[in-house]
């Protein structure tokens, strides 16, 4: 009887201090990264999109803000991979949260130059199966 409880003892405090641990998350590797390159360049385009998508779960609104600036500025460098990528970001959160036809939209937009086949292939890549 004593062993059960001195067992029962150890695992409600060894739960307490990993539980206590939790409490103060330090920041992520990605939002450090953003954090630390404010230059507008394709490095902070993909550290945006790739930290959009760790987070579209757990902070929606913000993953989506990290897509637009990533769009944003991929418009402003006329980056062709970089505007496919943001876009394809942001049709996977419009997926993701049931907003197929805008997924979809996405997808087929029309604001990627023509003739640049590069793009497509980006958006082509991984495509989800959209139900309508």
């Amino acid at each position: 009887m004593q062993i059960l409880k001195r067992s029962l003892l150890i695992a409600l405090l060894v739960k307490t201090i990993a539980g206590a641990g939790q409490a103060f998350p330090s920041p992520d590797s990605l939002t450090r990264i953003v954090q630390a390159h404010p230059v507008r360049d394709s490095n902070r385009i993909t550290a945006l999109l790739h930290l959009s998508d760790g987070i579209v779960y757990t902070d929606p609104g913000t993953a989506m803000c990290y897509a637009d600036e990533a769009l944003q500025i991929a418009d402003s460098l006329q980056w062709t991979k970089g505007i496919a990528l943001a876009q394809r970001q942001k049709g996977n959160f419009y997926y993701v949260f049931s907003g197929n036809t805008t997924a979809m939209a996405l997808r087929r937009s029309k604001s990627l130059p023509a003739g640049k086949t590069g793009c497509l292939s980006v958006l082509r890549k991984d495509k989800p199966k959209i139900y309508i």
